[in-house]
């Protein structure tokens, strides 16, 4: 069985058929799986120098995306797996949601369940509902990751010579690509975030000092108009910091959810770099 097969070079696919040609009497002694994404198919179809390969294709499938009422069913099952007990529990209606987002496939499902697994653990929620998905839709199509709706149907050819199959899998998400580009140097932007927010912690609690000096100072009634619009200036000062800081935890949970996502992610050219 050979995963990614449209990976494979001509010659390598032509050394693959030629173990087809150990036999016993009559039958083969060897069959050959192959699995690979619309590309392989169309190279197969296609290459003039795969004649020979075509005709001992004995078998083909092509798997297509999930229907609507089987999302759900999919979901719950991979997280059983995992001693998931509903809890957090799941709201059964954002299903039909999460299939039309996710166009059926299941590695989109998988990006997009993973995102709302997180953010659910992140804010410490105890169910996760339409509201959150829309958010995490929201949050994919800002990163330029959003999965698209409308597939084109995938197939998945089985292609069996008396060695031989192939089938097709979903492809990569674009965020993959992203991830090449944003994830690049992700320690470096997450110190750079958190420098940030300490500085702004302890303009914060600066800040703070100041008031509480000025709410201890005597309030004599011929200062008492400067020191109330010292407080507002102060308040206003306090407000704006926190706003500052409230940005700054949203980039800072978005950054560590794209590197998480990385880090999981078993793209070989994640592992070369």
């Amino acid at each position: 069985m050979v995963d990614e097969a449209q990976s494979l070079t001509v010659a390598a696919l032509e050394e693959l058929r030629m173990l087809s040609n150990f036999q016993l009497g009559s039958h083969p002694l060897l069959q050959t799986l192959l699995l690979g994404q619309p590309e392989f198919r169309q190279m197969l179809a296609n290459s003039e120098t795969l004649e020979q390969l075509r005709q001992r294709v004995i078998a083909s499938h092509h798997l297509e995306t999930m229907e609507a009422d089987e999302v759900g069913a999919y979901v719950e099952h991979r997280l059983a797996k995992v001693g998931w007990q509903d809890n957090p529990a799941i709201d059964r209606e954002l299903y039909p949601e999460l299939a039309a987002a996710s166009g059926g496939l299941p590695r989109r499902i998988n990006q997009i369940m993973a995102r709302l697994l997180l953010l659910g653990a992140v804010e410490q929620r105890a169910r996760i509902d339409r509201a959150m998905l829309e958010a995490v839709l929201t949050d994919l199509a800002r990163d330029g990751a959003a999965p698209n709706a409308d597939p084109q149907p995938q197939a998945e050819p089985v292609v069996a010579f008396p060695s031989r199959g192939e089938r097709h899998v979903a492809p990569q998400p674009a965020i993959d690509a992203e991830f090449g580009v944003e994830l690049a140097v992700p320690a470096m932007e997450i110190e750079a975030a958190l420098a940030q927010r300490d500085a702004l912690i302890a303009e914060l609690q600066e800040a703070v000092i100041e008031l509480s000096h000025a709410i201890a100072e005597p309030a004599a009634s011929a200062v008492q108009e400067p020191v109330l619009q010292m407080l507002a200036a102060l308040d206003q000062r306090v407000a704006g910091i926190e706003d500052r800081l409230s940005e700054q935890e949203q980039t800072l949970r978005h950054t560590l959810t794209m590197l998480i996502e990385w880090i999981e992610d078993d793209d070989p050219r994640r592992h070369a770099a």
